[in-house]
């Protein structure tokens, strides 16, 4: 029989977020002695690094369906770049004319590589400098598509490597 873990030790949120295009990735490695997961990486110059921000507004959904496909996830993966500004400009375009495969570590410690090099997230997004000066300047963010599968669990050792 097997039994569903339950762990009272359980954070919300993703605390790392990775947008990697398609032609940075490489493969996934599997360890078959250990059943890890590796993601192996290229170009790292083309990965794009999101900050998160201590707070609450970076998470990952992924709501499965059963169509006439068959199995489907709906995906989103969604967060708050904080401020508009001239810095990000240009980096914000790549995204928003790019696809994707997402890497996020969540704040329990799980890595999760998100989409595949044929089926990639869509990065949108709304930028608002807010009505007050108490309102948050930022841009709300998505990276979505409806996946074949959920994503995938994978070890990052060093995510200064990545």
């Amino acid at each position: 029989m097997k039994t569903l873990n339950f762990d009272s030790d359980n954070l919300g949120g993703v605390i790392r977020l990775f947008a990697i295009p398609a032609v940075s990735f490489l493969r996934i490695r599997e360890d078959y002695v250990s059943g890890l997961k590796y993601p192996e990486l290229r170009k790292r110059e083309l990965i794009i690094d999101i900050p998160v921000y201590a707070d609450d507004s970076f998470s990952i959904d992924e709501e499965h369906k059963l169509t006439n496909q068959g199995d489907t996830y709906d995906t989103a993966i969604t967060g708050i770049i904080p401020k508009m500004c001239r810095v990000n400009a240009t980096t914000l375009e790549i995204l928003e004319r790019g696809e994707w495969m997402v890497l996020t570590q969540d704040s329990n410690g799980e890595v999760r590589l998100t989409g595949s090099p044929e089926h990639l997230l869509k990065f949108t997004c709304k930028k608002s400098t807010g009505k007050t000066k108490a309102a948050r300047n930022g841009i709300e963010f998505s990276f979505a598509a409806t996946l074949p599968q959920t994503s995938v669990y994978v070890e990052v050792p060093d995510f200064s490597t990545i």
